[in-house]
């Protein structure tokens, strides 16, 4: 079985399509969701999917990180997923994880998503397409922020994380180098929103993710 980790924040008008499509695929699951504090009606769509998910909620927003730190908790399966609730990453994409975990037995398989310049004039932020590209330098991991990878449940555990927002992402892929972890990653589709659109990390998140690598490299004991 494979747990599907949820976090969703004001996405009336995606997160009902989303969780359609993620129920869809043809494997077995367990769906956590977890409502953080949305304002909209988040979470009366969440409850119309009755007992095909495990929803959790926040009374009030407190973070990417945070949510999905609380969804890990009710985690059944094997492996888990992150899956965001926007619909830039399709669901679909799903499987391609699936099958290159399978392939390759890695511990972590990511989602590498393609940031060329083109993609940053018609569609990609700038701060998004600069951050990723200064920490795929720092790293030398292809892609560091992606909202979709597969992970072993016990591997996730081991890692301890304590991100409350956007830097979850970036804690994985920092935890599981230092543990030496087996990583593969695979293309998948990306359809990025504009801020305009519901996009929520901006420059202050892209700061604490800074702030976060810093104190992850130069301190000890983060394990």
């Amino acid at each position: 079985m494979i747990t599907i980790l949820i976090a969703a924040y004001n996405e009336e008008k995606f997160v009902g399509k989303t969780l359609e499509e993620v129920l869809s695929l043809p494997f077995r699951k367990q769906v956590v969701v977890v409502d953080d504090g949305s304002k909209d009606g988040t979470y009366s769509i969440l409850r119309s999917f009755g007992e095909d998910i495990v929803l959790l909620r926040n009374l009030e927003n407190r973070g990417k990180g945070y949510s999905l730190r609380k969804a890990l908790r009710y985690a059944v399966g094997k492996d888990v997923v992150f899956q965001d609730a926007d619909g830039e990453y399709p669901p679909a994409n799903i499987e391609r994880l699936i099958d290159k975990r399978e392939k390759a037995g890695a511990d972590m398989v990511v989602g590498m998503r393609t940031m060329d310049v083109v993609a940053l004039y018609r569609d990609v932020s700038l701060t998004s397409f600069v951050a990723n590209k200064i920490f795929v330098k720092l790293m030398g991991i292809p892609d560091v922020f992606s909202g979709q990878r597969l992970l072993k449940t016990e591997l996730l555990k081991r890692m301890s994380l304590e991100s409350e927002g956007f830097e979850i992402e970036a804690e994985i892929s920092l935890k599981a180098l230092k543990l030496n972890a087996s990583i593969e990653f695979v293309p998948v589709s990306y359809y990025p929103r504009k801020r305009e659109e519901g996009k929520k990390i901006g420059f202050y998140d892209f700061l604490k993710i800074s702030g976060y690598y810093l104190k992850f490299r130069f301190s000890e004991g983060l394990l």
